[in-house]
């Protein structure tokens, strides 16, 4: 199997997540480190640090979906037969992928699977499952925020698997295609996760699998301008593109809402910067054309 992680100026989290894979079960696997056209001094540090490691360089900046994409392509020219993704800012402990690759081969209608996800203390829960209504464009992080305990320690078939890790089979790729790359940051996961399904396969939590994310290090964090106008912005367009959309009787169901985050994200973010940053999003979400 193929690991595809996505570099972007942060060579210190990236050397992190490479340490504790090659203290792990995922050490077997091909490793490809994408650089996602880093301006620091990354790719200097990491070829220092890993003479061994395949860093491929895209040249610029690709964002998110189009980084992984142009990973997991260089992956399918491999004969891997699953290939996993995973963020920079993560780490991994010793036995990681065996009960992913048990889960994933368990049946032919297993397309896909993450491991249980926790916030940096390894105590609180980040992703534990994902519920999608996209009447609403709600995408939800089951067990976000919440310690750990025996209700997060089945396995769960989800709405969605978090982008932060996935575990794919090659021939689920080739079936329904790579994330969509017109969700820059943000809601590709929920796209391909909802084109996984309609093409007959299920997708799992599988907890006995853990990962500790440090959360949205490369975006700035989850109440950053970028991370909050890129949610609002995808939602509506994940919306569009799935015929959730009916204009302004939408944008009426969806104010309260829309207000409630807003509030939110100006308490617990940056205040005006945060609530403006959301506004953005909304703008370029509605005009979005999900056809371009």
């Amino acid at each position: 199997m193929a690991t595809v992680t996505v570099n972007y100026n942060r060579p210190g989290d990236t050397a992190e997540l490479i340490n504790s894979i090659k203290k792990s079960d995922l050490s077997e696997s091909v490793l490809l480190v994408i650089d996602n056209g880093s301006t620091d001094n990354s790719l200097d540090i990491l070829r220092k640090s890993f003479p061994n490691i395949n860093i491929v360089e895209t040249g610029r900046n690709l964002g998110f979906a189009s980084g992984y994409n142009f990973g997991m392509n260089s992956a399918l020219e491999t004969d891997a037969e699953a290939i996993l993704i995973i963020n920079n800012d993560t780490l991994v402990p010793p036995s990681f992928l065996l009960p992913l690759l048990k889960t994933l081969e368990s049946s032919p209608s297993v397309g896909a699977v993450s491991p249980k996800t926790y916030q940096a203390d390894g105590k609180h829960i980040w992703w534990a499952g994902g519920k999608i209504d996209l009447s609403f464009g709600r995408l939800i992080n089951i067990g976000a925020g919440k310690l750990d305990s025996d209700q997060f320690n089945k396995i769960v078939e989800c709405d969605y698997l978090s982008g932060v890790c996935i575990l794919f089979k090659r021939e689920v790729l080739e079936k329904v295609g790579l994330f969509d790359e017109r969700f820059v940051h943000t809601c590709e996961d929920d796209d391909i996760a909802i084109r996984i399904r309609k093409a007959g396969y299920k997708l799992l939590m599988v907890p006995e699998s853990k990962l500790i994310h440090k959360v949205s290090q490369t975006s700035g964090g989850e109440y950053s301008s970028f991370h909050l106008y890129s949610l609002e912005k995808y939602r509506l367009l994940l919306m569009k593109k799935w015929g959730y959309w009916q204009g302004l009787l939408t944008l009426i169901k969806l104010g309260p809402l829309f207000i409630r985050r807003l509030g939110g994200a100006f308490i617990r973010g940056h205040g005006l910067t945060s609530a403006l940053a959301m506004l953005r999003g909304w703008r370029d979400g509605i005009f979005y054309e999900k056809s371009a």
